[in-house]
């Protein structure tokens, strides 16, 4: 988890999130375009503020389904389509 910084917090209406430090390559993360650096706001309109929820939210949703993922880039709140994949075993 990570603090916004106060700018971000009137543009997002957060002050917590996710970073994104690792994206697998031709994982379901990158294939949405998600880049390392950006910062995970929601997914499908559940706030994110752990990698506990995050997980939460892709155990529900199911592989095979997709989800709406909120973040910001450079300032910037958008939305991208995550197509949620198996999970590989650990």
């Amino acid at each position: 988890p990570v603090t916004l910084p106060e700018h971000q917090r009137g543009s997002t209406g957060r002050e917590r999130a996710l970073l994104a430090l690792a994206v697998t390559p031709a994982g379901p993360a990158a294939q949405a375009g998600i880049l390392v650096g950006d910062v995970l706001l929601a997914i499908d309109e559940t706030q994110l503020e752990s990698p506990e929820e995050l997980m939460d939210v892709l155990m529900n949703t199911g592989a095979g389904h997709d989800a709406r993922l909120q973040l910001l880039r450079g300032g910037t709140v958008t939305e991208v389509t995550v197509h949620v994949g198996e999970r590989p075993p650990q």
